[in-house]
């Protein structure tokens, strides 16, 4: 059995989803408006949280805030949650937007420029930035810092014919993208490299 690495599987898993929106032109390479909510988290959709007191909050990290907060969405003692409030983060969360980070110059060298949003935290981004589609400059080198290893890690176990690699390319995605059928490794296939 392979041994787990939480950031390293993760980091695989960006690198697919990278390929996947580079195969249906959704990459974001000319700096223009994406949408990529859908690989994001459930903030206030199919996610949620109530405080002790039956405050209802768009996200489980929220339940300390106020009442005047963007996640506050209402009270299921009262109202239950209140179409405005639900409508108002919701229409936040989902603006067409580029994902950036607080260093905009690092979005200039980033691999993962344009396909970042999932591997983001949009309810640490509004409480540093007032936005959601903005990450800390650490979180952005941190996940380059990933996506570089394991782009690296990849190229080499398709390189060797990695058998184990080939059954978890196999469960992600079409292994043939990576190999051929005699085991040779198609080029440009993994990209970042």
């Amino acid at each position: 059995m392979p041994i787990h690495c939480t950031p390293i599987e993760r980091g695989f898993e960006n690198i697919l989803k990278h390929d996947i929106k580079v195969k249906i032109n959704t990459y974001n390479k000319d700096n223009k408006p994406v949408i990529s909510n859908y690989n994001r988290c459930g903030l206030g959709t199919t996610l949620g949280s109530i405080g002790y007191d039956g405050s209802i909050y768009g996200c489980q990290e929220q339940t300390s805030k106020t009442k005047d907060n963007i996640f506050y969405l209402g009270n299921i003692f009262e109202q239950g949650i209140e179409k405005e409030r639900h409508i108002r983060l919701l229409t936040e969360y989902t603006k067409i937007h580029v994902p950036q980070c607080a260093n905009k110059m690092l979005c200039n060298t980033c691999p993962l420029i344009g396909s970042c949003d999932s591997m983001k935290c949009p309810s640490t981004d509004w409480d540093l930035y007032k936005n959601f589609h903005i990450d800390h400059e650490i979180h952005c080198l941190w996940n380059m810092w990933i996506f570089e290893k394991c782009a690296y890690l990849m190229k080499k176990m398709v390189n060797e014919n990695n058998k184990i690699f080939k059954e978890y390319l196999d469960k992600s995605c079409n292994y043939n993208k990576y190999f051929t059928d005699s085991g040779e490794v198609i080029k440009d296939a993994i990209r970042g490299v």
